[in-house]
């Protein structure tokens, strides 16, 4: 197994590129082969990992890493001594850092912020394949008590939408500048606002299109509408209606520029009207899976029938839509892959062990005992509650690990379908040596709160090296 130690730079922002990886796919499989194992010190804080165009992106206090698939070594990396902070209002249960990145639908483009001042906001762009900054934009906030949480920010192929500004995403040129819209079935300006949207993961909108804003209005539970906008043309602004939110009191759900739809729209707003408040998640209509580009007018993409389904799944750093099935006997949740087209159902994914949606759909909880790393394992989850992948604690643990009795894990991990790559990551507490190398302490919760990051690389598609593009 390959032990990586982590790596420092002086303090100034800096940008380097250590080596490339050709493009390669996404493992379809999974399976309990550990390729390598890298670990992150207390003193370089993980804040999640995410996939990329070639590789697995791991995001951090100061910056961000690109991982070669092959070693785990590191490929290219940006940082600074700024801390990054969050771009948006996300859910605590983020740990893939989709608080702390926007990563456009293609997956080629990057960008993280620090903090500049009161009122001020530095995006940094970045190029996902080889880590070189593309753009820096200083950004000034007109509300003076502006809080980071309170970006209206998207990001498309082409550009990235910060407040009412639309910014290049290849040299940070301001393009253009939103206009103010309202929807036209809003009551009150409160519901207008187009503030009041709700970003999806990594704040994507659209392969090429503009989420202007979402109402998902109280007396219709299970129906939302868009605001949308071609990204190279704001002001052709549409508002479409049929859009299903992820149940109660949530937004809809997009997935690489895709989400459901009702199939038709005008017959289930009249059912809706008259259902009864709370049975939205129980209540099946025919939906389809519908891209943005085509409901903006951006690119023609035909709807994809999904079946008589509830309500999308939420997604978390997913590549897949899952919509969940209704509650009758022997229904099925369905996943669409915006990548191929296919659509099956989970249980179909499960019998067959392989593809997107079926790794999107497997968890990972720890095993044995968690305070123990001789009998601590991981298991890899399949949604039929059965264990696809088993690791035992010595799979991904070095020598000196094995014998820390009092380190243990923190979290059960998550995993990151990545090209090349399926990483698993997790966090568990700091083993340190004493001064004279006599004994070994562990630091961690109740203790000083340390606590360290650990990537381990599983089934290894390998990909060639590649020269620095000029």
């Amino acid at each position: 197994m390959l032990l990586l130690p982590g790596l420092s730079f002086p303090d100034r922002a800096r940008s380097v590129w250590l080596t490339a990886v050709r493009p390669v796919s996404v493992p379809v499989t999974l399976d309990d082969d550990v390729a390598w194992q890298r670990v992150f010190g207390e003193d370089e804080p993980v804040l999640g990992v995410i996939a990329g165009t070639f590789s697995p992106l791991v995001i951090t206090d100061h910056g961000v890493l690109g991982l070669d698939p092959n070693s785990g070594y590191t490929d290219w990396i940006q940082t600074r001594p700024a801390s990054t902070i969050k771009l948006g209002d996300c859910d605590g249960d983020q740990q893939e850092a989709s608080c702390y990145a926007a990563l456009s639908p293609d997956r080629t483009h990057l960008v993280i912020a620090y903090g500049a001042g009161p009122t001020r906001t530095l995006f940094v762009g970045i190029d996902t394949a080889t880590g070189r900054i593309a753009f820096e934009h200083m950004h000034h906030h007109s509300n003076h008590d502006w809080s980071g949480d309170e970006n209206r920010l998207q990001i498309t192929d082409h550009v990235l939408m910060v407040d009412d500004e639309v910014l290049s995403l290849t040299d940070g040129s301001v393009l253009a500048t939103v206009p103010d819209t309202r929807f036209p079935t809003c009551e009150d300006d409160w519901g207008c606002a187009t503030s009041g949207w709700e970003h999806a993961s990594f704040f994507q909108g659209g392969h090429s299109t503009l989420v202007l804003g979402t109402y998902c209005p109280s007396d219709r539970e299970g129906w939302c509408e868009l605001t949308l906008a071609p990204d190279d043309d704001p002001t052709a602004i549409t508002t479409v209606g049929g859009v299903v939110p992820a149940g109660s009191q949530a937004g809809p759900v997009v997935v690489d520029g895709w989400t459901a739809r009702y199939r038709d729209p005008d017959t289930v707003y009249t059912k809706l009207a008259e259902q009864d408040p709370g049975a939205a998640g129980a209540v099946t209509h025919p939906l389809d899976a519908v891209n943005l580009d085509a409901l903006s007018g951006a690119a023609p993409t035909p709807a994809v029938p999904l079946g008589d389904l509830a309500a999308p799944v939420r997604d978390h750093a997913t590549r897949t839509l899952r919509v969940q099935a209704g509650s009758s006997a022997g229904s099925a949740d369905v996943v669409f892959e915006p990548a191929t087209g296919k659509v099956g159902t989970v249980r179909e994914l499960t019998e067959r062990a392989s593809g997107r949606g079926y790794l999107d759909a497997l968890t990972t909880s720890r095993s044995g005992d968690a305070y123990s790393p001789q009998g601590m394992g991981f298991d890899v989850v399949a949604p039929d509650g059965d264990v696809a992948v088993h690791l035992d604690g010595e799979d991904i643990e070095d020598d000196a690990t094995i014998y820390a009795a009092d380190q243990h894990y923190l979290d059960d991990g998550y995993l990151v379908p990545a090209p090349g790559i399926i990483a698993l990551v997790c966090s568990r507490t700091v083993t340190a040596e004493d001064p004279d190398e006599s004994a070994r302490t562990a630091s961690g919760t109740g203790s000083s709160g340390s606590a360290e990051t650990v990537v381990v690389g599983l089934s290894n598609r390998p990909a060639a090296i590649m020269d620095r593009p000029a």
